[in-house]
């Protein structure tokens, strides 16, 4: 455990410190026989390895310290022999939370939505909760990602009883529309997530095809804008009475549009814009 800074002192919230097992309790909702022994062995064998790639998360107790989350990991540092763990204290009130998080039988959404009162709550960064719940700040971003999905879509992916791999999935499509196609889809043909993730990439290409003629469609449409508004300063100036010639011009590929004004008209033009700029 060596580059964990050791004990000096009084221990408050957010120091790394050094504790014995006996200093730990597990919570009392939690027992071993829940656990799965498979991944404890597993576990194990990588702190005898690797040693602790990161600490474990306690809060202050009357009588010594309370484990906030990952008691596999826990549980394995035990049955790897070692003599002690490095610890942060967390601050209690939001390590109850995070302790809910962990231990409570969440679906993935109520997952996200309870990291998301989390952070919201105690005004904490994705970075703490993330360091509170034991996971890493990635894994944290991309739960909370899970709530862009509607409220019908959340229901949906409960109710069919699909995964959290097909809601990440569907988060890659923008379109609310093409988004709830394609869940529609998945549904009704019970694709599994690899299929979802098919079709899903199958329509991010269709329309990355389909944009540069989006954009052409864009440009025709600002062109035809730009005729129609010099028609009608055409008219407005010929029903004023001002004797100006328009004429449009086929060319080959192109069109041509001249407008002829009459020479004194439009050194009164000049004049008068000439007279308001010295006034």
């Amino acid at each position: 455990m060596a580059g964990y800074a050791a004990f000096t002192g009084r221990r408050s919230a957010g120091q790394l410190i050094k504790l014995r097992f006996e200093e730990i309790k597990t919570d009392v909702n939690i027992s071993k026989s829940h656990l799965d022994p498979e991944k404890i062995r597993i576990l194990a064998d990588d702190i005898r390895e690797n040693g602790f790639m990161q600490p474990f998360f306690v809060r202050a107790a009357d009588d010594g310290y309370v484990l906030v989350a990952e008691p596999e990991r826990f549980y394995a540092a035990i049955l790897a022999e070692c003599k002690e763990v490095p610890c942060i204290i967390t601050e209690k009130g939001s390590s109850r939370m995070a302790e809910f998080i962990n231990l409570a039988d969440l679906s993935f959404f109520e997952e996200a939505e309870a990291i998301e009162k989390l952070i919201s709550y105690y005004g904490i960064t994705q970075e703490d909760a993330a360091a509170q719940l034991g996971k890493a700040q990635s894994t944290v971003a991309n739960k909370l990602r899970l709530l862009r999905l509607t409220s019908e879509e959340r229901k949906m992916i409960m109710d069919n009883h699909l995964t959290e791999r097909h809601a990440r999935a569907l988060l890659r499509i923008s379109a609310p529309d093409e988004r709830m196609g394609i869940l529609s889809r998945v549904i009704e043909d019970g694709l599994n997530v690899e299929k979802t993730e098919q079709m899903v990439e199958g329509l991010i290409g269709r329309n990355r095809r389909r944009e540069p003629y989006r954009k052409r469609n864009r440009t025709m449409q600002n062109v035809k804008s730009f005729v129609n508004t010099l028609n009608k300063a055409i008219d407005t100036i010929q029903n004023a009475g001002i004797a100006i010639d328009a004429e449009k011009i086929h060319n080959g590929s192109a069109v041509e549009y001249r407008i002829r004004i009459p020479y004194e008209i439009d050194q009164r033009l000049q004049n008068t814009e000439g007279k308001k700029r010295l006034s």
